[in-house]
């Protein structure tokens, strides 16, 4: 069962270790933290793994918020991160910033425990881009922001703080693809999941994940996952 809880900190750093793994989902503000294998600041957006008897520091600003999930045992793949951090899903996200409005208003044990198995859920959803640099993270996050959009490569790599070559070089690096590439993964699969879910027009769909021409969005979805938005729409 995993425990959820929202908490705050003062800037006084402080350490401490436990026999559970612990999640730690920033909220509002960024978290510094020093483990044995990361030291830095953690902000919306990422989450920081804390494997259970790991001795870890701690501090932020109070008026910070964070989600925090402690729990008996974390996906495995979660434990075999180079470092323990990585990008949260926009869903995941979605759904922390849902349940800091539902734990903030309600001590129900019933609900909490519906909350806590849907977060179970999501949790092992979770793909696991892996952040080893912040630079890219910063990236990742403003990409998920809204994927309709296609920022110019010079921009993120502007936000990355990186020259247009290396961007692209450390993007690849950390990713295993390129920013198109991700872009088009996190464009088909919102574009699936609302054609499987909901009802909107799928000319909607195409805008809503970046196309304005629908026979384009059609033939990329296609060639992307074997069926057309038709098939997949009427199952």
């Amino acid at each position: 069962m995993v425990r959820l809880s929202i908490r705050s900190y003062s800037l006084e750093m402080r350490a401490h270790a436990h026999d559970y793994h612990q999640l730690v989902f920033p909220l509002a503000g960024n978290i510094t933290m020093e483990m044995s294998d990361f030291r830095g600041k953690v902000g919306p957006g990422q989450c920081i793994v804390i494997p259970a008897t790991s001795r870890h520091g701690f501090k932020a600003d109070e008026k910070s918020r964070f989600l925090v999930a402690d729990t008996e045992r974390l996906p495995a793949e979660m434990l075999q991160l180079p470092r323990p951090l990585f990008t949260v899903s926009p869903e995941l996200a979605a759904y922390c910033h849902f349940l800091d409005l539902q734990l903030s208003r309600s001590a129900q044990p019933e609900l909490v425990q519906s909350l806590s198995v849907l977060f179970t859920g999501l949790l092992a959803d979770q793909k696991m881009n892996v952040v080893r640099d912040l630079r890219i993270a910063r990236v990742v996050e403003a990409l998920n922001r809204d994927i309709s959009l296609s920022p110019p490569l010079s921009e993120l790599a502007a936000l990355a703080c990186l020259s247009l070559s290396q961007y692209k070089a450390l993007f690849k690096a950390q990713l295993g693809m390129t920013t198109g590439q991700y872009l088009q993964q996190q464009r088909m699969q919102k574009a699936r999941a609302l054609l499987s879910h909901s009802d909107l027009p799928v000319s909607h769909i195409a805008e809503q994940v970046g196309f304005s021409d629908l026979s384009a969005f059609s033939r990329r979805f296609s060639a992307h996952w074997g069926e057309t938005p038709r098939q997949i729409r009427h199952r």
